[in-house]
């Protein structure tokens, strides 16, 4: 029995603390009615809410949220009947905008009688110029927290990430616990994880994006919905409060009483040291029998979950609406978030900023089309962890249909940490060869491949050989790796595959992958070569140029292969391999020499248009590197003051902007 008396003798004391004379800025009238209001009506059993349009505080009757009165309700109990009448007089407040207050009678036990935003007293969400000052502030949540304290609804205050900051003496009861127990946890402490999920929801449509998101970004590319509220106009803020303040039934919880049950709830934003909380009004509705609490909680025991659990991968789950159904341990190790901190949220907060601000756009457009180009597939991506840090990961996305419903697990790994020595090498194999290529060799397989159709691009730097002999090797070296990491560059952002580099001179492919080849890729690659070349020669004042030419394999003439075993290499033979060197080395210097498969498949008109016919086939030609004439196999085609062109059609468009 000693327990129970220490807790008693623990809600004696604290209503006795709580008539002690609040520390309010207001002046002393006010300060005293509101004691009044909390001593007379706390026996009384009365609500005192606060009407936003009115600027006014509503005094009504309370329904007691305590165990024997939801037991007394259940039994059929009426509800209390008594009307408690107080008229206040109207009071200026000196240099603070409180209105005035005025105080009216009513009985209302319906969840209209809840508050329906608190922001007709303190902070308002809804732009007023006046900036309170601290004092201000700390008067204002005072006096709201008053309120809190004598409303007669079970309230509670939590974060944006949904950390509780504050229970009233009716939600401590409601709850089975004391706020001192709860405090600074999250809010899987009292409701249900699928009512957290829907409060996650609610929070994150509200609030939308970050500033920190939105930073560098056109705000004309955000959607109204993903707008961060600071930034939303009046109307709209308007429509966001409302949203948020709809009344809706949730499931909460009371550990100590082992008791599940449905509440009425209102969230409704407030502010703290200019920080958005939510403050959740609530009412109790009834129990939930143990048969629905089965039901709920039929799959938190399951052995799926503890596999999941168990698992030294990362695993994520969400809904199609991009709230996390699961996070297992592995993930937290991982990201930092604890289990109850991102259950419910929006998974772009363990996503880069990049992917943050797409990822409700990428859910949405896979529902309209429900292609399935990310799922299943292994790809590298920047991740964030709790405190802000990138982490490169690779990801693997699968889509469960559960009840028509379609979920999405991600499986992650540290890329940083791969587990164990081969995938060390496979993760170096792939800087050296081709993804799909250092995959099969990882798997010892051989690689000789026939490629039905591609397009080859030889690109040589003419006038380096004698740069070269004026400089320092180490100059000489850098200037050389300059230039082919801006090519690299070129690769990755054209789609193509750097094959090899031969002292000077750089190799690239594209269709190698049973892609369809892009020929136009190819062009706008090799344009952007001579222009990187010609601005290294304008940079650095030296007279270096750039021949590049260009073959498109069509009938099967070309094998891909990795040759040796000791430093093997990876490379292109057969006869059209040495067509596209041919038109490199039979090319102009910094124009485009192409071949007549290369210019028939060139889609744009266009582009077509840049060249104009260099040799016939059957051609013969004299090069000093060879004691014969060079036959040409091929008509080719050749660009016409490429550069030209190219700095007249710079200047068009800045002019334009």
């Amino acid at each position: 029995m000693k327990p129970t008396t220490e807790a008693s003798s623990f809600r004696n004391n604290r209503n006795r603390s709580s008539t002690l004379p609040m520390r309010l800025s207001k002046n002393m009238a006010i300060e005293n009615i509101n004691q009044s209001i909390k001593q007379s009506f706390r026996n009384s059993k009365t609500t005192v809410d606060l009407n936003e349009s009115q600027g006014s505080m509503i005094i009504k009757d309370r329904i007691s949220f305590s165990r024997s009165r939801r037991s007394s309700t259940a039994s059929g109990s009426k509800q209390p009947t008594s009307l408690y009448k107080r008229l206040l007089s109207n009071l200026k407040h000196g240099d603070d905008s409180m209105s005035d207050i005025i105080s009216e009678t009513s009985y209302d036990t319906s969840m209209s009688g809840l508050v329906t935003s608190s922001m007709g007293i303190g902070f308002r969400l809804n732009g007023a110029n006046n900036t309170p000052t601290h004092k201000q502030e700390i008067s204002e949540l005072n006096n709201l927290v008053s309120q809190f304290m004598c409303c007669g609804f079970p309230i509670v205050v939590f974060d944006k990430k949904g950390c509780i900051v504050y229970m009233n003496r009716e939600s401590e009861e409601m709850f089975g616990t004391f706020s001192f127990s709860v405090l600074g946890e999250d809010l899987v402490e009292v409701f249900m994880e699928d009512t957290i999920l829907d409060i996650h929801t609610l929070i994150d449509d509200f609030l939308g994006f970050s500033m920190e998101d939105i930073e560098g970004v056109d705000r004309k590319n955000i959607s109204l919905k993903n707008m961060p509220y600071e930034l939303l106009s009046e109307e709209d803020k308007s429509k966001r409060r409302s949203h948020l303040s709809k009344e809706r039934i949730l499931k909460g919880k009371s550990i100590t009483l082992n008791q599940f049950f449905t509440i009425s709830t209102k969230l409704v934003p407030i502010k703290k040291k200019h920080e958005i909380h939510f403050c959740a009004y609530m009412k109790f509705v009834e129990f939930i029998d143990n048969e629905e609490l089965n039901t709920i909680y039929e799959n938190l025991d399951s052995v799926h979950v503890q596999i999941t659990n168990a698992s030294i991968v990362p695993i994520v789950a969400i809904n199609d609406k991009g709230s996390v159904l699961v996070f297992n341990k592995a993930a937290t190790l991982t990201f930092g978030y604890e289990n109850s901190e991102i259950i419910g949220r929006n998974v772009k907060i363990i996503c880069n900023r990049k992917d943050r601000m797409n990822h409700d756009m990428y859910l949405e457009r896979f529902a309209k089309t429900e292609k399935k180009k990310i799922l299943d597939r292994i790809k590298k991506v920047k991740g964030q962890t709790k405190d802000g840090k990138s982490i490169p990961v690779e990801i693997k996305i699968s889509q469960i249909v559960k009840n028509g419903q379609s979920l999405f697990v991600a499986y992650f790994r540290d890329y940083k940490l791969l587990s164990n020595q081969d995938e060390q090498m496979t993760g170096i194999a792939e800087k050296i060869y081709p993804r799909n290529i250092a995959e099969r060799l990882s798997m010892g397989q051989k690689i000789i491949d026939q490629v039905d159709g591609c397009s080859m691009l030889y690109c040589d730097l003419v006038g380096f050989t004698e740069l070269s002999s004026t400089m320092p090797p180490k100059q000489v070296v850098s200037l050389l790796h300059s230039i082919f990491s801006n090519f690299d560059e070129i690769c990755q952002k054209f789609k193509m595959e750097k094959i090899k580099t031969i002292g000077d001179s750089y190799f690239l492919a594209s269709g190698l992958r049973n892609e369809t080849s892009s020929v136009d890729h190819m062009i706008k690659g090799g344009l952007l070569m001579i222009t990187t070349v010609n601005q290294f020669s304008e940079s650095t004042g030296n007279s270096l140029q750039v021949r590049v030419g260009i073959h498109t394999s069509i009938g099967g003439d070309v094998i891909a292969a990795v040759v040796g075993k000791v430093k093997r290499t990876y490379d292109l033979f057969g006869s059209d391999v040495k067509i596209a060197q041919l038109m490199e080395m039979t090319g102009i210097t910094n124009e485009l020499h192409i071949s007549n498969n290369t210019y028939k498949s060139i889609k744009s008109e266009k582009r077509k248009s840049l060249f104009i016919e260099k040799f016939k086939e059957g051609d013969e030609i004299l090069m000093d590197k060879y004691a014969e004439p060079l036959q040409i196999p091929t008509n080719s085609w050749v660009t016409h003051n490429v550069l030209e062109l190219l700095n007249r059609d710079k200047e068009k468009s800045i002019q334009q902007q």
